[in-house]
């Protein structure tokens, strides 16, 4: 009922064991010498660049919104404002009604009343016809630009609201909310920092470009041209602080 196994008793038995005499005999059984590597000091790391965003590269305070009911209504303003130089320019004039209709639908009549609505529409007709920004709105320009680069040990990362190639011109246009300056010396360092760090990109990509910069206050649509040697300065001291 069971399984035998028969062997044969006349085959010759083969000893498996290994003794250390056998080892001796046998280089396969050496322990292989350590890698050179194992004894020495391993290489100082290079450090990896820093990321810097233009948008949150601050040095000061100034220039900021308002605080409380005033900063929320001045951010939805300008928010909606925005929207609509997004929106606008790419569309028939007759079609900006409508669309500027769906824009404001969503906080009209509960945070935007009909004066309200009268003065950004207003404000941003009028930037759009803006002789200096015709091209910038036209159908050539491109919006929310992403961009990258590198600015000595610091790699850049940001997003240019409206920007332009032809072919000897580069120009960069950022909207802010905050409140906006009373002249060109008003206008907030960080954001001069940030169109400067903008254009010094982009003068990498199109370097016989001349690369122009310029702030829109979505509160009184009021337009500033940023100085070049302004910027060339804040470049220069941000490469120095990071050689």
């Amino acid at each position: 009922d069971g399984i035998c196994l028969i062997t044969d008793q006349s085959a010759p038995v083969r000893d498996n064991r290994v003794s250390a005499k056998d080892g001796e005999a046998n280089p396969a059984n050496e322990r292989p010498a350590p890698p050179d590597w194992l004894y020495q000091q391993a290489p100082i790391e290079e450090t990896p660049p820093r990321p810097l965003s233009p948008s949150r590269y601050r040095i000061s305070d100034k220039g900021t919104s308002p605080s409380g009911q005033a900063r929320q209504a001045a951010m939805l303003r300008g928010s909606i404002t925005h929207r609509l130089l997004e929106i606008l320019p790419g569309l028939e004039a007759s079609q900006h009604d409508r669309a500027a209709a769906r824009i404001f639908a969503p906080h009209y009549p509960h945070a935007i009343d009909d004066a309200a609505k009268d003065q950004i529409r207003t404000a941003v007709d009028r930037l759009m016809a803006e002789p200096d920004l015709a091209k910038i709105f036209d159908d050539q320009a491109r919006v929310e630009v992403p961009i990258s680069g590198r600015i000595g040990d610091h790699i850049v990362s940001g997003v240019i609201d409206r920007l332009l190639v032809t072919e000897d011109r580069v120009m960069i246009i950022d909207f802010k909310t905050g409140q906006p300056p009373k002249d060109e010396s008003d206008i907030s360092p960080d954001y001069i920092n940030q169109m400067a760090i903008y254009r010094h990109v982009l003068m990498g990509i199109y370097p016989r470009h001349t690369v122009t910069a310029g702030l829109v206050y979505t509160e009184n649509t009021a337009l500033h041209w940023i100085d070049e040697k302004t910027m060339d300065m804040v470049i220069e001291r941000l490469l120095t602080s990071t050689s």
